[in-house]
């Protein structure tokens, strides 16, 4: 049985409305932004726009995404071959994200990722050319890593959630006896690992950082060296089973609590990606899955440059290459959990849920090692 948990109903505050407010003002932003660079690259018509000279190559499913979203707008006719309304000027699209900045004014967060926002949207041209990457104004600041990982109102609900699954886990396991073992798969800037420790703070245990890359992982060791039982090293989700194995020595088999936060979606076969964790944890693991079921429209004029679809491929998420998207649906990724071997035992928030966050479609899955193989 999934447990669907929420918080009770909660009235709308005025930083609430504030924050929609916000939200509503990037995603008008961002999607002018779109309008505005199909309009300027001048191709013939618009639905020429993802095959333009200006766009490199690994770029193009980008371009695609954008035109579906202009067409879902009513911008474009739904051949994309004429415009519906007329595109923004670049001083129409300014003056949008100057006044999403102006929401921003004497509140604790938003500003450093609207300004983020608006950044990608001055380079728009350089990023779709492939002149430039994201990674050079994402890492600008650190104020806009902790505001995309950890200080957004999303982040921190889903966090914190997250962090109290893990800390109940721990006790339960401290209760047998044993000293809990948590892995950490794409921690990357810590956003989720800082919530986690903290909530843990306490007890014994080890805590093991993973990412992709070294400087991450350098950086999470000397950022927490004063830990007890706190290690970190590198892993690749898209690795062999073998070479995952290999890259965890002395742990295979003896982790207790896995946590993936916004990372999953970067496997080139979910299925494939869930499955392999099955195979290096506790036969009475929990996993803590975080992910975003929308790819919301800031996003695709910035992190989406990031991201490249996988090839084609079996299983829940194999159309991302035909479809362009990245992100599954909060439906897909409970269907894909449990097709690898892993119960859902929460969902938070829930579908249809009524707390203030939903809107944002962040989730946790919080699920436990299945003792039999899904048939």
């Amino acid at each position: 049985m999934i447990e669907h948990r929420d918080a009770p109903p909660q009235h709308s505050t005025s930083a609430e409305n504030r924050e929609i407010r916000l939200d509503r003002a990037r995603d008008e932003a961002a999607l002018a932004s779109m309008a505005c660079m199909v309009s300027e690259l001048g191709t013939a018509a618009p639905e020429q726009f993802a095959a333009a000279d200006g766009i490199a190559a690994e770029h193009r499913s980008v371009a695609a995404r954008w035109i579906s979203e202009l067409i879902a707008a009513g911008f474009l006719s739904d051949d994309a071959s004429q415009w519906r309304i007329t595109p923004p000027s670049r001083g129409d699209v300014d003056a949008l994200w100057s006044q999403a900045l102006d929401l921003t004014a004497d509140q604790p967060t938003g500003t450093a990722l609207t300004q983020f926002f608006a950044s990608c949207w001055r380079h728009l041209p350089e990023l779709l050319a492939g002149e430039i990457t994201v990674h050079s104004l994402l890492f600008d600041g650190d104020d806009i890593t902790a505001e995309i990982y950890q200080s957004n109102t999303a982040s921190q609900h889903v966090n914190a959630e997250t962090a109290s699954a893990v800390r109940r886990r721990c006790l339960q396991i401290l209760d047998e006896a044993r000293t809990p073992a948590i892995l950490e798969i794409g921690a990357g800037v810590g956003g989720t690992t800082d919530i986690i420790l903290d909530a843990v703070d306490d007890l014994p245990l080890t805590y093991h950082f993973t990412d992709i890359g070294h400087a991450f992982t350098h950086e999470a060791l000397s950022r927490c060296a004063g830990r007890s039982g706190f290690t970190s090293g590198v892993l690749d989700i898209n690795a062999p089973l073998s070479e995952l194995q290999a890259q965890l020595p002395g742990l295979v088999g003896d982790i207790d609590i896995v946590i993936a936060a916004n990372v999953m979606h970067n496997a080139r076969n979910v299925q494939s990606a869930l499955s392999a964790i099955t195979e290096l944890v506790r036969t009475d693991a929990e996993f803590a899955l975080i992910e975003t079921g929308t790819e919301h429209l800031p996003l695709l004029i910035s992190m989406r440059f990031l991201m490249s679809p996988p090839p084609p491929g079996p299983g829940i998420g194999g159309d991302r290459a035909e479809t362009g998207r990245i992100l599954l649906t909060a439906h897909e990724w409970s269907q894909a959990l449990e097709a690898t071997g892993w119960t859902v035992l929460e969902v938070w928030p829930g579908p249809g849920s009524d707390h203030p966050i939903a809107r944002y479609d962040q989730h946790m899955w919080h699920t436990r090692r299945r003792q039999e193989p899904a048939q």
